[in-house]
């Protein structure tokens, strides 16, 4: 006989985590920047017709902004 599926808590994200200091990173970038703008701007610069998708260019801001 299988013994019963049982999960490993640790695994999973609790509400605790989501209150850690690092993912408020960019609340203060959010309330000064516009994001639209700034995804137009990149648009014209990063805008390639062949190749593989890139990945969505705020993600990549974003990311930059969090590592400064």
């Amino acid at each position: 006989m299988q013994k019963p599926f049982s999960t490993q808590p640790e695994l999973f994200i609790t509400s605790a985590d989501l209150e850690h200091a690092s993912l408020q990173g960019l609340d203060g970038a959010e309330a000064i920047l516009d994001w639209v703008k700034l995804e137009q701007i990149m648009a014209e610069i990063y805008a390639s017709k062949t190749g593989r998708p890139s990945y969505p260019l705020l993600t990549l801001l974003r990311a930059s902004l969090l590592g400064i």
